[in-house]
C-alpha cells in the first residue's frame, strides 16, 4: 500500500515491501541517532566528478538488499544521489519519482543542481558491513552555498541512512515544490 506519515512527514510506511523512513527528530523509539562519520582520511576520492554527470561503478563492498534484489555496486550522481544502475538522472530540472521510465533505484539525499567544479569532493569508503558516500561542501551550480551530507548502507541491518552536517544556500531556480505531499 502506501505510504501512510502523521502531519509532520517525520516517519512513515511501511510500504509493500516492508520499508519505512524515521527521521531523527521523531519521537517514536525508532529514531536513529546523528553520527557523522568522516571518511575522508580513510576514504578514496571520487574523481571525475563534474557538473550533471554520472561516474562509478563502484563497490558496496557486499550484496546489500534493496528491494526484491541485491546490489553490490552503485553509481554517483554529482547532483546529490547514488543509482543502482547508471541511469543518467544527471541535470535538473529533474523527473517526479517515481517515474514510469526509470527503475527508480536511486537514493536522492539532496538531489538538486550541485556543482563538484565549483569546489568541494566526495568521498567512498567501505568494509564488509558499511558503505558510506560523503558529498563533502559541494556548492549548487550557479549560486555557492555548501553542501554536506553522507549516505550510509549498512549490511547488518539493511538500512539505509541520510545524514547531513551542513546545507547552506539553495539552488539557482529555488527549491523545487514537492507536489507528492498534500
Amino acid at each position: 500500500g502506501p505510504v501512510t506519515a502523521p502531519e509532520d512527514f517525520g516517519m512513515g510506511g511501511p510500504d509493500d515491501y516492508g520499508y519505512i523512513y524515521v527521521d531523527s527528530d521523531t519521537v517514536c523509539g525508532i529514531a536513529p541517532t546523528y553520527g557523522w562519520i568522516d571518511i575522508k582520511a580513510i576514504g578514496t576520492q571520487v574523481e571525475n566528478l563534474g557538473d550533471d554527470n554520472v561516474v562509478g561503478p563502484y563497490a558496496i563492498g557486499f550484496d546489500f538488499p534493496y528491494y526484491w534484489y541485491s546490489v553490490s555496486e552503485f553509481f554517483i550522481g554529482s547532483n546529490g544521489y547514488i543509482a543502482f544502475h547508471d541511469n543518467a538522472l544527471d541535470a535538473s530540472p529533474f523527473q517526479h519519482m517515481p517515474a514510469v521510465e526509470n527503475p527508480n533505484n536511486l537514493l536522492s539525499p539532496m538531489l538538486s543542481d550541485l556543482n563538484p567544479e565549483g569546489g568541494g569532493s566526495v568521498w567512498v569508503w567501505n568494509n564488509s558491513d558499511t558503505c558510506i558516500i560523503q558529498f563533502d561542501s559541494l556548492p549548487f551550480w550557479n549560486t555557492g552555498g555548501n553542501n554536506t551530507f553522507e549516505i550510509i548502507l549498512s549490511r547488518p541491518d539493511s538500512t539505509i541512512r541520510f545524514q547531513y552536517k551542513e546545507q547552506s544556500g539553495q539552488p539557482y531556480n529555488g527549491w523545487a515544490p514537492d507536489n507528492n505531499q498534500t
